[in-house]
């Protein structure tokens, strides 16, 4: 988590290694998880980032927040 601050905005104007708001978790030679906080793939979204939107029609779904799913799929569609 990060202070309130940063997720005032999308887009950040210089973004450091510590901050780029991926997670990868390497868990065995046949599984990784991956993902992104909500800042970072909002600012994907923007820039029609490939991998969220199969991620986003992904018939695999293994948990995830309904409402957010949804609201960021209906965005995609923008974009």
């Amino acid at each position: 988590m990060h202070k309130p601050e940063w997720y005032w905005t999308v887009q950040d104007e210089f973004v450091d290694i510590e901050s780029r708001g991926a997670i990868n978790i390497p868990i065995s030679d046949d599984l990784e998880i991956s993902g992104w906080d909500l800042k970072k793939a909002l600012d994907l979204l923007l820039k029609s980032n490939p991998p969220l939107f199969e991620w986003l029609r992904s018939p695999i779904i293994y948990q995830q927040e309904k409402k957010v799913a949804a609201e960021l799929l209906q965005l995609s569609e923008k974009f």
